[in-house]
């Protein structure tokens, strides 16, 4: 019985500590608790990168520099001239997302066609390129983008699609190229077009 006496106020006791109360009398000769037993540890003479005092301010911090659309499109360039078209097409699409209105986000949206059609994925090139063609129309990428939009058509197996690209070219964008409209009337002729 006495040792069950010991026990129950030794729990008692440990309830009381836990819970942050006072323990009346000592209960088994042991020291009251101290009124402050769980406040939070200080760290004295610790380096003050432990305790913070390094990042206090902020001020030794280097700033995070941000890339510019020059920067991530002459990567994307640089990129699939190497043959990286996995790359190209991340780095073309960071500057259509991240920048739409820069003036380079046309070519990006251009590239990203062509990184896609070297890839030969026709599917994804055409849709970049027809996405081209309707939000960058009057950009320096037009008559070719409805070029490659074309040629991805003509390489699906859509030969009505490849038609009506090649043979709008000319009236779509009479300023372009002698270069492109060539290009263009020579694939008319290949497929046949009426």
């Amino acid at each position: 019985n006495e040792r069950l006496d010991v026990m129950n106020k030794d729990i008692d006791i440990r309830f009381k500590m836990y819970e942050g109360k006072p323990i009346e009398g000592g209960g088994l000769g042991q020291a009251q608790a101290e009124a402050k037993k769980f406040a939070a540890p200080v760290a004295k003479d610790a380096p003050a990168s432990i305790v913070g005092g390094a990042i206090s301010k902020g001020d030794d911090l280097a700033p995070v520099k941000t890339q510019s659309a020059e920067d991530i499109y002459k990567q994307g360039m640089n990129a699939i001239n190497a043959g990286r078209n996995d790359e190209a097409a991340q780095k073309f699409t960071t500057v259509m997302t991240k920048f739409p209105e820069h003036k380079l986000a046309g070519n990006a949206q251009y590239w990203l066609g062509e990184a896609y059609y070297a890839k030969k994925d026709y599917a994804k090139a055409a849709v970049a390129f027809g996405k081209g063609l309707e939000k960058y129309k009057d950009g320096n990428k037009g008559a070719d983008s409805l070029l490659k939009l074309g040629m991805s058509m003509r390489e699906l197996g859509k030969k009505e699609e490849a038609c009506t690209a090649f043979k709008s070219l000319p009236t779509e964008f009479p300023k372009a190229e002698e270069a492109t409209k060539t290009k263009a009337a020579n694939f008319a002729k290949a497929l046949e077009c009426k």
